[in-house]
């Protein structure tokens, strides 16, 4: 007897995780659904997203945007069962409860953002920064946007695969110089124990991931750009057929340096359907009457001088654009200084 109280008095002792593996399964954490969930697109100068759980309800360029809770305000029959916040009634002009608020939770809207991007046919480009979202205190307190574009959000370079150099440049210096490069935020709660070299991992992953969405797309937009080109080289009348680049295609061309196609897929349509007509009226003429030929000859002619006026308006046309885009960038980015310099001015 005394011999077994000893041997069971030396056994290993069981963790409490182990023993409540062994009893109950793997604990279960409890879904936090106002945890903040982070997004960002590489892609276009900006995004306007389906949620107000967005700020502004856009993604900018590269900037990693926090998807978080919102109260809403709506009318008491519209509010589903059990969400509506006690106390949060209001009454109309007639004295009727009428409406009332509930909450819109970060979790279930983040959800509905990635469905929305998954099920498109023509990706944004919409990408989950989850290893932000794992750790959001991180958003907190450090300056992202400083650390991964030092000359500023507004000067990201404008390809793509720039932007994804640039980045994996910015990613070598983190790891070699956390304390140099990691600019953390001037952050009251942030604890004081709170250090560059410590943040580097999760910033690094951070960084890796917007890699990830940079290259991603970059590819879808190639893809989009495969269909336009296609559409451009149909003749009128044809499915899919398409006249000329709109303003996401010309956006496109200018992030993946995708050279444009605009002059030689016309030129080829323009050359198919003058060689048509040319040997209609050939046939029309006679294979052996020279006054057939020259009336090609003649034909060919008129089509190529209208071919050629043409290619000048549309020259004109992509210049006009080109030119709106430009104006139109050079006016957000205005808006971006004047909203961090208010910013800052409310701060101070």
């Amino acid at each position: 007897m005394e011999t077994n109280a000893v041997a069971q008095a030396v056994q290993t002792p069981v963790s409490a995780y182990d023993a409540l593996n062994k009893t109950e399964g793997a604990p279960e954490r409890e879904l936090d659904l106002n945890a903040p969930r982070f997004f960002v697109q590489m892609g276009w100068n900006s995004i306007e997203v389906d949620t107000h759980n967005i700020v502004n309800r856009r993604l900018l360029r590269g900037d990693i945007t926090p998807c978080i809770t919102r109260r809403r305000r709506d009318h008491l029959w519209s509010i589903p069962d059990g969400m509506l916040i006690p106390g949060s009634e209001t009454r109309d002009k007639d004295g009727r409860e009428t409406w009332g608020d509930y909450y819109i939770h970060a979790h279930h809207e983040a959800e509905r953002l990635l469905t929305l991007e998954g099920s498109a046919e023509r990706k944004d480009g919409i990408f989950e920064v989850k290893a932000l979202t794992a750790n959001p205190r991180i958003f907190d307190w450090v300056d992202l946007n400083a650390t991964f574009y030092p000359n500023g959000i507004s000067n990201i370079p404008v390809k793509n695969m720039d932007v994804v150099a640039s980045l994996r440049a910015r990613l070598s210096a983190i790891e070699s110089n956390p304390v140099g490069e990691i600019v953390i935020r001037a952050n009251p709660n942030m604890p004081a124990t709170v250090r560059p070299e410590l943040l580097m991992i999760e910033v690094v992953a951070i960084g890796e991931e917007l890699v990830k969405a940079a290259l991603a797309v970059d590819a879808a937009q190639q893809s989009r750009l495969r269909v336009t080109h296609s559409g451009l080289s149909l003749k009128r009348g044809d499915e899919d057929y398409k006249r000329e680049y709109d303003a996401a295609d010309l956006e496109m061309l200018l992030r993946t340096g995708v050279p444009q196609k605009h002059d030689e897929a016309r030129m080829t349509s323009t050359a198919l359907n003058m060689t048509s007509q040319a040997l209609d009226r050939l046939a029309d003429g006679g294979g052996g009457n020279n006054s057939g030929m020259n009336a090609v000859l003649e034909l060919m002619r008129q089509q190529g001088e209208q071919f050629a006026q043409q290619m000048a308006q549309m020259r004109e046309e992509v210049a006009k654009v080109t030119e709106r885009a430009s104006r139109a960038e050079a006016q957000l980015n205005g808006l971006k200084s004047e909203t961090k310099k208010n910013g800052k001015d409310k701060s101070e």
